[in-house]
């Protein structure tokens, strides 16, 4: 049976291109879901990683804070110990 007045081989052309339409149709479909898919695991990933980083940069405030107080309980205990051995010379060359 010929429909659009196609002969028998025109029609099994036009139904083998409908069915290759309908083939790259899911292709394109199914790629654009991994595209979608692929841009939500971008996105998530670049928020991770600013909130990774976020925390680098926190984490490296805390230890320049951490290492002026070491430096400032090092400088007074110098003071304390030239204090202690300045009052034990003292005492000692009375």
């Amino acid at each position: 049976m010929c429909i659009l007045g196609l002969n028998t081989g025109q029609e099994q052309d036009m139904n083998d291109l409908m069915k290759i339409r309908d083939e790259l149709s899911q292709e394109r479909d199914k790629l654009l879901n991994e595209i979608t898919q692929l841009r939500r695991d971008v996105d998530e990933g670049s928020l991770k990683q600013n909130d990774l980083e976020r925390k680098i940069r926190e984490a490296n405030e805390e230890v320049v804070t951490l290492q002026e107080k070491i430096n400032q309980a090092k400088t007074e205990n110098m003071r304390e110990a030239k204090k202690r051995v300045s009052e034990y010379l003292f005492l000692f060359n009375d």
